[in-house]
C-alpha cells in the first residue's frame, strides 16, 4: 500500500526516511480536492490540481503553506517547522476533520514535532505517495550494461539527496516569504490572521478567519439568547440580585467573543 512519507536531513545533509502514514489520500490529494473545491469548483486529478497549483501564493497564508507542503523538492528548516505543523493542524480542523478525511496530517504532524525538537537535524521533506519515484533518492550513474548485470552493489543502489551537493530543492517559508518576526502562536491566531486583508462572504470559499468570524458570533448569539431569556424569567419571579448577576456576565461573554472575532 502506498504511504504519504516524510523525509529528514542530517547535519551532513543527507536524506533519510523519519516516517510515514499508510493512507496517502488524507494528504497531498485531499489538500488539492479541498482547495480546488473552494476556489475553482468540483475535483479532478486531470485539471483541478492544475488550475489550484497555479493559484499558488494567492491564497492566504496558511493554504498557501499547505499547497506548498505538497510540492516536488519542497523542504522546511527545523525552526520553520512549527510554522507548518500550526498552517497543517488548522487546515485539517476546518477542512479535512468535518468531513471525516482519514488522520493522515495529524500523523504526519506527530512526525514533524519531534523532527522540530531534534537539534541534530536541519530539517524536513516529504514525498505525497510512496508509490512515485522518490525524489530524496539519488539514482547514481552506471552504465546500461552494468545495470542490467547488477542490482545489488553500492553503484546500483540510490544515494541520499544531499542539500549541500545535489540541486533542485527549495525551502518552503524562504520561498513565501512569510514574516518570521511575528509569527502566530497558536493555530487559531493563524486562522484569525488570514481574515485580515479577506473580502470573502461565501463561507464556501471563506478564508478561515471568516469561518471563524461566524462560529464566534453563532457563540456570541447564544449567549445573548441565554440572557434574554434569564431576564424574562427574572422579571416574571421578581429574582434576587444573583440572576441579574449572571445576565450581566453572559452579555459580557458574548461581547468579548466578537471583540476577538474582529
Amino acid at each position: 500500500m502506498s504511504r504519504l512519507e516524510i523525509f529528514a536531513f542530517n547535519k551532513d545533509g543527507d536524506a533519510f526516511h523519519s516516517g510515514d502514514h499508510k493512507t496517502p489520500w488524507g494528504g497531498s490529494i485531499a489538500i488539492w480536492q479541498k482547495l480546488s473545491e473552494s476556489y475553482n469548483g468540483p475535483f479532478s486529478l486531470g485539471t483541478g490540481t492544475v488550475k489550484i497549483w497555479k493559484m499558488w501564493k494567492e491564497l492566504s497564508d496558511m493554504q498557501d503553506v499547505a499547497l506548498g507542503f505538497t510540492f516536488d523538492r519542497c523542504w522546511v528548516k527545523r525552526e520553520n517547522i512549527k510554522l507548518l505543523t500550526d498552517a497543517l493542524q488548522v487546515f485539517y480542523n476546518l477542512y479535512l476533520e468535518p468531513d471525516g478525511i482519514v488522520d493522515t496530517i495529524p500523523r504526519a504532524i506527530e512526525v514533524l514535532r519531534k523532527a522540530a525538537a531534534d537539534e541534530s537535524l536541519r530539517g524536513v521533506a516529504f514525498n505525497g505517495t510512496s508509490v512515485s519515484e522518490c525524489l530524496w533518492y539519488v539514482r547514481q550513474e552506471v552504465s546500461e550494461a552494468h545495470r542490467e548485470e547488477c542490482y545489488t552493489c553500492a553503484q546500483c543502489e540510490p544515494r541520499p539527496y544531499n542539500l549541500d551537493n545535489d540541486e533542485g530543492h527549495w525551502e518552503l517559508f524562504e520561498e513565501l516569504a512569510i514574516p518570521k518576526e511575528m509569527p502566530p502562536e497558536t493555530p487559531e491566531a493563524w486562522a484569525l490572521q488570514a481574515h485580515k486583508d479577506c473580502t470573502h462572504s461565501d463561507l464556501r470559499v471563506a478564508c478561515p478567519g471568516c469561518i471563524q468570524r461566524v462560529v464566534r458570533e453563532a457563540q456570541a448569539q447564544a449567549l445573548r439568547n441565554a440572557a434574554e431569556q434569564v431576564e424574562a424569567a427574572s422579571n416574571d419571579i421578581n429574582s434576587p440580585m444573583r440572576i441579574r448577576v449572571v445576565i450581566r456576565e453572559l452579555r459580557q461573554q458574548a461581547d468579548e467573543l466578537v471583540g476577538k472575532a474582529d
